[in-house]
């Protein structure tokens, strides 16, 4: 009862607008329509101040089209078990979502502007929030499940591995989140100034100013507490064997053993190191430097730090493939991709794009993005 009462308070504040998606301007043909029904094979890459979404096969590594959307999008999430694409522009108040296998999409007004955006791991459950509110939406029947207030300025969204839980953070404090109870608190918030978790889903890993807590994902109870300050953030790898460590103002990447917490060998990083990606079942991890246009290559298996890769402009924010094979970095200020070859640890390729983007994006990432 308790769930319905919340599920029709929430109906109440949401309206729902249907429309079909216009036809894009760009010289790629449009793939509005039934045209991306495998969505895991592509990558999708946002451009500043455009509708367009550029559109890559990655079982081609060739431009497959482009996707324009009812907004300029500020993030978009994507999910491979629904085929949709949730976008926001963090401007205004909704979500839009859009049908990839069938075409068309909808758009969901909210009660607030939404800023962030996250798919759980089963991609049948979309978590948007914004200002100090969330809203819990079912991407199968398309409507909004729930709402919590209250939660403070929000800086991440996170889904535990299990999709039981969501944790909110905002400044210095996680809430905790049943998603199976109209988001109820679980616990009492967690102090912590941002959040990671284990692949495997048995560990959340908490940043404070003193180093990264680890806590059991069921009932995050303290494991045991990693050294680190407020320049230390933690990366597991994608299967869980591997956390690392990256502390920029040092310029260290410190491999601590996933099954056993044991602090490893570390690395020289950049200064202006801030994120890593692992790739080919974890035997490597590169980390990304814009300042030196390159990235660093450590090799996980051997321990030992590889020649550095060069690329030919400043790296963003991109996406590993769902096998580990392949990293996807847009360059900044060009319209190109360079494409990793993770396995052999090398630039594989760059691909001409219509304009330059600033995101990449995969349904089927290896890993996750925390």
């Amino acid at each position: 009862m308790r769930r319905l009462a919340a599920a029709a308070m929430v109906a109440g504040l949401v309206g729902l607008v249907l429309w079909t998606a216009p036809r894009a301007e760009s010289s790629l043909p449009s793939l509005n329509g039934p045209a991306l029904a495998e969505v895991q094979n592509y990558l999708f890459l946002i451009q500043d101040g455009s509708k367009n979404l550029t559109v890559l096969d990655t079982s081609k590594d060739s431009l497959a089209g482009s996707l324009e959307l009812g907004l300029v999008p500020s993030h978009i999430a994507v999910s491979k078990s629904t085929r949709r694409l949730a976008a926001i522009d963090g401007g205004s108040a909704r979500v839009e979502l859009l049908d990839l296998a069938k075409g068309g999409g909808q758009d969901l007004s909210l009660p607030f502007t939404p800023v962030q955006l996250t798919v759980s791991p089963d991609g049948k459950k979309l978590a948007v929030g914004g200002g100090g509110s969330v809203v819990l939406i079912d991407l199968e029947q398309i409507r909004i499940q729930a709402k919590a207030d209250g939660l403070g300025v929000l800086k991440d969204l996170m889904f535990s591995a299990d999709g039981a839980s969501l944790f909110a953070a905002s400044g210095t404090e996680i809430a905790v989140l049943d998603t199976a109870n109209a988001l109820q608190r679980r616990d009492a918030a967690l102090a912590a100034k941002g959040f990671t978790r284990a692949p495997d889903g048995r560990a959340v890993f908490a940043r404070s100013g003193d180093g990264i807590s680890v806590l059991d994902a069921k009932s995050l109870k303290p494991v045991i507490k990693l050294p680190g300050d407020d320049g230390t953030t933690a990366q597991p790898t994608a299967t869980g064997d591997y956390l690392l460590l990256l502390d920029s103002p040092r310029q260290t990447l410190t491999l601590v053993h996933g099954d056993r917490w044991e602090t490893g060998k570390s690395f020289h990083i950049p200064a202006d190191a801030v994120t890593a990606y692992s790739g080919w079942f974890d035997s490597v991890a590169v980390i990304p430097s814009h300042d030196a246009h390159s990235l660093t290559v450590i090799d996980l298996w051997r321990q030992y730090q590889g020649k550095d890769i060069a690329l030919p402009a400043a790296p963003l924010a991109g996406a590993v493939s769902g096998d580990g094979a392949k990293l996807y970095l847009p360059l900044e200020g060009k319209a190109k991709l360079a494409v990793v070859d993770l396995r052999n640890r090398k630039l594989d390729q760059i691909i001409t794009l219509p304009q330059p983007a600033r995101l990449a994006v995969l349904a089927d990432s290896y890993g996750i993005c925390h």
